[in-house]
Order: structure tokens, then C-alpha cells, then sequence
């Protein structure tokens, strides 16, 4: 495969040799827990008790869905295991040489945007915990209120050029970041917990009376956006599940370094659940302690530090900026830009596509777009949820029921331009693009009038479709590419090679791999 490698892989596309995947499933489950220690988890529970789940509930269905996503991860992982190829290559087989650039350009985007918001949420943290300390500072030179000030735009600037400045020292130096900034996190949202039900220390008055906080008390502006009733149950796990799809599109670029498939369901269920319903239930109850101790709706860690004294203010919001930092590197910046490369992996350079990744998340106006619960939940991770449900769809089918988890290296990695099964039309798969553009038309209405404010006008069948965006652009994409394959099946790849094609059997091509790259 060494043409193939040549023509279609970089170093960070080659298929990883099976003698080289040191992780073990401990070693998934720790990267999963550090993964999920940052202010985005806190925001996603909080979001959800502010949007009209009750705390209680909320934590239910953050512990059943963790379970969902954990077997939908160890799904779409497979393929990495087994081949040792990372998504954009693995996207190839379902969409096309050429089709895959695009599926894998939206997961790249949606990154993009998790950036965004990680920055912004950083450069509030470090705003306002030092106006905790001195009063006025986060208000200083207003430029568009309410949205952005001019203390906010330079924490803003300062953690992008930080992030600019690791991405040129090489991220692989700082690999071990988020280990090391994993501890601190961890007592912070053991404090956030011990604080939001401990009476005696400023904070809500006991476990029983947070949890017994009614969501319907806390309604206002945004609020209820999820719902009423069964429906608020059915959106908020539409949230939960949405939020990781990103990560459940793109966990083959993780996994392939496992040597077993084994190793990597253990790591996902052992790293997903458990650890989810406990950092995604401190935002939970941290909002509705901030609510029973304020009366104001409450969705942002720093609405709590807010409560503490100054000194530990500014502790606590240093370690937002260091841990969301620390998560960027590993989930935000390194997925994304292999997306961006893969466009076109032989003029491109990996650090431009990272540079641009930074630039273009402070372009799109985060202090705009997430200035809401609603804004984050229901536009944000609602709607790319629409999107991640029908790709995550269409190759998980293509995978176990099209190709029945046989694949070709060869294929994958084409010694010419137009050759190999996965070349299609014109390096695109018309069943993979029409089951997405199908599986996206349902839900996307509704996401469109939630852009636009007008949720009430929606019809009831419409609000149902955006209410389950990531289910139901999944479940159609699925229905659609089957059937679209039953009536004219794709090339196969890989028949009556299955052996060769065995993840021990990379280590033939390891050299080839290491030229090219």
C-alpha cells in the first residue's frame, strides 16, 4: 500500500499497526473521565434543569442515556479496532473517497464550534471571577451589550493565543495535559456538588430539597424550551445523547489505538456512564441550588463561584480556563483539524488546519451565539444533532448490515485516483448522501424556527421531529440506506479477504505507512 499511503493518507490518516496501540481499556475509561471533567458537562445538566427538567428526572435521564451513547460509541468504534484506520478514512467506505471529505467536514465544524464555546466559557470564567474580587472589571468597556465587553474580548484573545501557542509547540508535547489538570477538576466539581447541598456552607438547603426543586419554578425567558410533560423527558434525552454524537461520529480516530475490541467496549462502559450521570449531575444540582439560593435560573459553573469568596473565585476559574484548555487540545482542535486536512491531505499542513480551527471559533461571535440555555441546547447541540443522527446512521448500517464489517485497506487507501470499491460516482455514495439529505429534512424545520424565534408556529408533528432531531434523522437515514442499498447494492469491499484485512495484519504495511507519512 505504499502508493496508497503516498496519494491518500498523512501521518495522522495511516491505519495504526496492530504492534502499536498501547491503550488497554483502562487507559480509554481514565482519557473518557478526563474528556468529561469541563464546563461544557456542567452546562449541559444545568441547561437542562433551567430549560424545564426537574432535577430529579434530569439525573435519570442523564443515567440512562449515558448507557445509550456508551453502546453507541462501542458501535462506531468498531471499525477503528479492527482496521486501525480513524474516521475520516473510516467514512470513506459509506459516503465515497470523495463524499467522506464532507461527512467528515461537519463533524470538523461542529468541533469548530465546541471550541467556540469552550473559549467563550473560559474567558467568562476568568471575567467573572476576577470582578469577584474587583467589582466592575467584567463590565469594563462595554462594546455590545449585552453580549460582549471589553474585558471579555481580552480573556477572550488571551486563551485563543494560548491555544495558538501549544498548537505551534506541537500538541503531542502536551498530551499528558489533561491527566495532569484531570485532579483539579475533579475537586472542583466535588466542591460545586458538596457546596450546592450543604446548607452550612452557603449553599442549597440539602440533597432532598435540590433535588425536590421544580423546574416549572425556575421558568423563565428560555425556559420550557424542552417541553412539557413526557415530551420534556423525550428532549432532554435527545439533548443528553446529541451532545455526545460528536464523539460517537469520530471515536474511531480514539479507539483505533486499542489492540482489541474488547479493550475498547470495557473502556467506553466503564468511562461513559458512570462518570456522566455524576459531572453532568453536578450542573444539575448546582443549578437548582443556585436557583433555591438566588431565585434567579442558574446554567453556568460560574453562577456558583459567584456565591464563594473572592479568593476561591479566582482559584475556581482558573481551573476552568486550564481544564477547558486542556480538553480543547485532545477533543477540539485534533479532531478537527484531521477533518479539515482530509479535504486535502496533499497541500494542506496539519498545523494550518489547527490554526485555522482557533481563528475561525473566535470569528462565528460565541458571546452571541451561547448567551443562552436555549441558544446552547435547543439551536446549538439540538441542531447539530440533526446532522451527527443521520451521518452516525448511514455508517453504522453501512458497517454491520451492508458490508457485515468487512472492509478493504485497498479500498480505503487507493493506489490511483478513481479506483478501489469506494469510489462510486465520482468518489461519492448517492445512497449515503440521499439517506443524510433525508434523514436532515425532518428535523431541520424545526430547527430553523427555533433559529429564528418562532417555536410557537411550529405544527405538532414538526415539534416532535426537532424535540428527537438526533433520533429521528437517525432512525430515517438507517431506513433509507437500507433500502436504497436493497435496490441497488454498493461495490463490495474485501470479499474473501477477510483475514488479510485483520488489524495484525497492518503490521505488514507498517513500513510503507511510516514512508509516506
Amino acid at each position: 500500500l505504499a502508493t496508497a499511503r503516498a496519494t491518500m493518507a498523512m501521518e495522522d490518516l495511516a491505519p495504526m499497526p496492530a504492534s502499536n496501540r498501547p491503550w488497554r481499556w483502562h487507559t480509554l475509561a481514565v482519557l473518557w473521565l478526563t474528556l468529561q471533567i469541563n464546563p461544557g458537562s456542567y452546562s449541559l445538566g444545568g441547561s437542562l434543569a433551567a430549560l424545564g427538567l426537574p432535577p430529579a428526572r434530569a439525573l435519570i435521564v442523564i443515567g440512562v442515556m449515558g448507557c445509550v451513547v456508551a453502546f453507541a460509541v462501542s458501535l462506531n468504534s468498531a471499525a477503528g479496532v479492527t482496521y486501525g484506520v480513524p474516521f475520516p478514512v473510516y467514512a470513506r467506505a459509506s459516503y465515497g473517497l470523495e463524499g467522506a471529505k464532507y461527512a467528515a467536514l461537519s463533524r470538523g465544524i461542529v468541533g469548530l464550534m465546541w471550541l467556540s464555546f469552550q473559549l467563550w466559557l473560559s474567558a467568562v470564567a476568568l471575567a467573572q471571577c476576577f470582578d469577584h474580587a474587583a467589582p466592575g472589571f467584567e463590565d469594563w468597556a462595554p462594546i455590545w451589550s449585552p453580549y460582549l465587553s471589553g474585558t471579555q474580548l481580552v480573556m477572550l484573545l488571551v486563551m485563543a493565543l494560548l491555544h495558538v501557542a501549544l498548537i505551534a509547540a506541537g500538541v503531542r508535547n502536551f498530551s499528558r495535559l489533561p491527566y495532569i489538570v484531570a485532579p483539579a477538576g475533579i475537586a472542583l466539581f466535588a466542591l460545586i456538588a458538596a457546596w450546592s447541598v450543604t446548607p452550612s456552607w452557603g449553599g442549597g438547603d440539602g440533597i432532598g430539597e435540590v433535588l425536590r426543586e421544580s423546574a416549572l419554578e425556575q421558568r423563565s425567558g428560555a425556559a420550557g424550551a424542552l417541553g412539557e410533560g413526557v415530551m420534556a423527558w423525550v428532549a432532554g434525552c435527545n439533548s443528553v445523547v446529541s451532545y455526545w454524537s460528536t464523539v460517537m461520529l469520530n471515536m474511531a480516530d480514539l479507539a483505533r489505538f486499542t489492540p482489541t475490541q474488547l479493550d475498547q467496549s470495557l473502556g467506553q462502559a466503564v468511562g461513559i456512564p458512570v462518570p456522566n450521570l455524576v459531572i453532568v449531575g453536578v450542573g444539575i444540582v448546582g443549578s437548582a441550588a443556585v436557583f433555591a439560593k438566588t431565585g434567579e435560573v442558574s446554567w453556568l459553573p460560574m453562577d456558583v463561584f459567584a456565591t464563594w469568596p473572592a479568593w476561591a473565585s479566582i482559584i475556581a476559574g482558573l481551573v476552568i480556563a486550564v481544564s477547558t484548555l486542556a480538553v480543547n487540545i485532545a477533543v477540539n482542535i485534533i479532531p478537527p483539524a484531521n477533518d479539515f486536512l482530509n479535504l486535502c491531505p496533499t497541500r494542506l499542513r496539519w498545523r494550518w488546519c489547527a490554526f485555522f480551527t482557533v481563528f475561525a471559533a473566535i470569528a462565528i461571535c460565541p458571546f452571541f451565539l451561547f448567551h443562552t440555555p436555549g441558544g446552547f441546547v435547543v439551536q446549538f447541540i439540538g441542531g447539530y444533532g440533526v446532522v451527527t443522527g443521520a451521518i452516525y446512521g448511514v455508517m453504522v448500517t453501512d458497517y454491520f448490515l451492508v458490508r457485515r464489517r468487512r472492509l478493504d485497506l485497498e479500498d480505503l487507501y487507493p493506489a490511483a485516483p478513481g479506483t478501489g470499491a469506494f469510489q462510486y460516482w465520482r468518489g461519492h455514495n448517492w445512497r449515503a448522501v440521499l439517506a443524510t439529505l433525508l434523514g436532515v429534512a425532518l428535523p431541520l424545520p424545526s430547527w430553523l424556527v427555533h433559529l429564528m424565534g418562532t417555536p410557537e408556529t411550529l405544527p405538532g408533528f414538526l415539534k416532535f421531529c426537532g424535540q428527537t432531531s438526533w433520533f429521528m434523522s437517525c432512525a430515517v437515514a438507517t431506513a433509507t440506506y437500507l433500502l436504497a442499498c436493497a435496490a441497488s447494492p454498493p461495490p463490495r469491499s474485501g470479499h474473501g479477504q477477510a483475514d488479510a484485512l485483520k488489524s495484525a495484519a497492518c503490521d505488514e504495511v507498517e513500513r510503507p505507512c511510516s514512508e509516506a507519512a
